[in-house]
């Protein structure tokens, strides 16, 4: 059994708190490597807790806006910051959960390409590897034949060249 951080359950109780409409909880928590009731009972026991805000995503946006949010924030500089979240109608918390959710994506959508040229690479290999088992049966067939035209050529006294 894990023992988490009070910090560390904080911030995922805040994290499954701010999910979008896409996401399930049941994702979220395979995501997070943590049980769903786990976390059910993390949110729970938070709920009504003093330190954890609850802060609605913006239902408007989609991922390309998320990703030119998360470009214009990286663009700002701190005194620009606050003035643009409050025009956008954004948290912070918006922007450093959106920015991990790009974060694993790119690193799932990676490990996919990963393994799928792994799995080409194999099936490469196994034709190799029948070619080169084929080429020596065919070379070992030859040098057979060779060897026996040599025997043939000295038992009926014919030189070779």
């Amino acid at each position: 059994m894990s023992n988490y951080t009070e910090e560390f359950r904080a911030s995922i109780v805040k994290k499954a708190l701010l999910l979008d409409s896409k996401t399930s909880l049941r994702s979220f928590s395979k995501d997070e490597e943590i049980n769903i009731s786990t976390i059910r009972g993390w949110i729970n026991k938070y709920k009504n807790a003093t330190n954890i805000e609850t802060v609605q995503l913006p239902k408007s946006y989609n991922d390309e806006k998320k990703f030119e949010a998360l470009l214009e924030y990286k663009s700002k500089n701190e005194s620009e910051l606050g003035e643009w979240l409050r025009l956008k109608g954004l948290k912070s918390e918006h922007l450093k959960l959106w920015e991990e959710e790009m974060k694993k994506s790119v690193t799932k959508n990676n490990m996919k390409e990963i393994r799928e040229e792994n799995k080409k690479l194999k099936q490469e290999k196994l034709l190799l590897e029948k070619d080169i088992v084929r080429k020596n049966a065919a070379l070992a067939e030859v040098t057979a034949l060779l060897t026996l035209k040599k025997k043939v050529n000295m038992l009926r006294g014919i030189e070779e060249d």
